[in-house]
């Protein structure tokens, strides 16, 4: 499966059913079923909240968000907040990578 990408649009997917996705894709590219994969997606109003997220991050509190209708939800990434919504494409890679800080680095 070498120099093989497979790309799929997958329209509207809800972030905890594309987070699912990704890591059975992750297994199975692990264990060379499938080769490189991007998911082309979006999501619903949602803020992410990565490892260094601080309150200050959401400065008017997660209830106020959710009460306008933006989910909010913890994430094992590296990061901060980060807000995904309708009509922003999200672009997921599962990669058999060297190095991954050069590979994000270079993305």
């Amino acid at each position: 499966m070498a120099d093989e990408l497979w790309v799929t649009s997958l329209g509207r997917v809800p972030y905890r059913e594309a987070v699912g996705l990704q890591e059975r894709l992750r297994a199975a590219r692990q264990a060379d079923a499938v080769p490189d994969v991007l998911l082309l997606l979006e999501h619903d109003a949602i803020y992410t909240k990565g490892r260094r997220t601080e309150a200050s991050d959401l400065p008017m509190g997660e209830s106020w968000y959710l009460s306008q209708g933006i989910d909010v939800t913890e994430s094992d990434r590296g990061g901060r907040v980060t807000y995904h919504g309708p009509g922003q494409l999200v672009g997921y890679p599962i990669m058999r990578v060297r190095e991954v800080p050069a590979f994000v680095h270079g993305m």
